[in-house]
């Protein structure tokens, strides 16, 4: 798999980790210098609530980013409890 499709699977999980805690999520997630970032926002009633949070990567080799997608999605959607 080539790093551009490893980092877009990376990402996508990420998303859909959040989405499978918060299904009405807005979600959004990318890769930029050395930098895995996870950003959800959900209504609830008339309230807004998001969370952002960014891990530093050593590589894109697909463990460490699968593993990095976890982490983020994990911290996102504890926030937004």
């Amino acid at each position: 798999m080539s790093s551009g499709k490893t980092v877009e699977a990376a990402t996508d999980r990420a998303q859909k980790l959040v989405r499978a805690q918060f299904p009405e999520a807005v979600t959004s997630a990318f890769v930029e210098d050395s930098m895995f970032f996870l950003t959800a926002e959900v209504t609830d009633g008339d309230e807004k609530r998001s969370a952002s949070h960014a891990y530093t990567l050593d590589s894109t080799k697909p463990a460490e980013l699968q593993a990095a997608a976890e982490d983020l999605a994990k911290r996102v959607t504890e926030e937004l409890q």
